[in-house]
């Protein structure tokens, strides 16, 4: 089976854990996965003073981590919430810049069982950071095609190993149906490519907008933008020809009143 990365999403005490050694334990070559988990740098003084901010540095590390292990040819069974989109697609374009087959596996069991489930656990997640997680949860496919779920499994209802399973023969039948990788890259730099034209044009146009940092800001936030949704190279193009005419719009209104 060719190189892979697997990002695994859902709320915390839903299985997450058991259902990625499974993985790992039902691959053909075991030795060559390596499980990833975010567990792994929090602890119950995590916990007990839960903040964005320790979360943003637990999430740095695992990317880190992952992409470090990608670099050296192992496959990856990455073991997060991964409740928001943007948190999938930076597990994604590790994946894309590696060659790698992606998939994510958005794991479902039920709020109520989750809860049960987490009593149990060694280390207890607050349960105010459960639902927490659960009311903001981004559903995998629901805004952006690139985000369609290999696969969704509910726990409760059916085995970690089964499940694990079929996971892996989804990820077999991924690699003979994926496109070559080659193909992301050269999108997104036919797309860096064309916006940094329609700024040079922009600029030709409004030279007194040249050391504006606000025109290179508006290019970098429509191309994440456009690499997010899979925009076309025609529809990055014209949406950021609008947001850079808003621009010099504001700037002709400013000068108008000054005058």
């Amino acid at each position: 089976m060719k190189q892979f990365v697997v990002a695994l999403c859902g709320i915390p005490a839903s299985g997450k854990t058991t259902l990625a050694r499974q993985i790992i334990h039902h691959h053909l070559y075991p030795s060559k996965v390596e499980l990833v988990s975010t567990d792994h740098w929090r602890d119950e003084a995590f916990y007990a003073d839960f903040s964005p901010k320790k979360e943003n540095e637990v999430r740095r590390k695992a990317l880190e981590r992952t992409r470090d292990l990608a670099d050296s040819g192992l496959s990856v069974v990455h073991d997060d919430t991964n409740y928001y989109a943007s948190m999938r697609h930076e597990i994604r374009e590790i994946a894309l810049n590696h060659t790698c087959v992606y998939g994510t596996v958005f794991v479902t069991t039920p709020l109520e069982v989750a809860l049960k489930w987490n009593k149990k656990r060694r280390m207890i997640v607050p349960e105010h950071v459960i639902h927490r997680i659960d009311d903001r949860l981004d559903i995998p496919g629901k805004k952006y095609a690139w985000d369609e779920p290999l696969a969704t499994v509910d726990l409760s209802r059916k085995s970690a190993t089964q499940e694990a399973i079929e996971i892996l023969e989804a990820l077999r039948k991924a690699e003979a149906e994926e496109q070559p990788q080659d193909v992301a890259k050269t999108e997104n730099n036919q797309l860096d490519v064309a916006t940094r034209g329609v700024v040079s044009d922009f600029l030709e146009d409004n030279p007194d907008l040249g050391p504006d940092e606000r025109v290179h800001l508006t290019r970098r936030e429509i191309l994440q933008q456009a690499l997010l949704d899979e925009w076309t190279v025609g529809a990055t193009k014209a949406r950021l020809r609008t947001e850079l005419e808003k621009l010099s719009s504001r700037e002709r209104g400013v000068g108008t009143k000054e005058r």
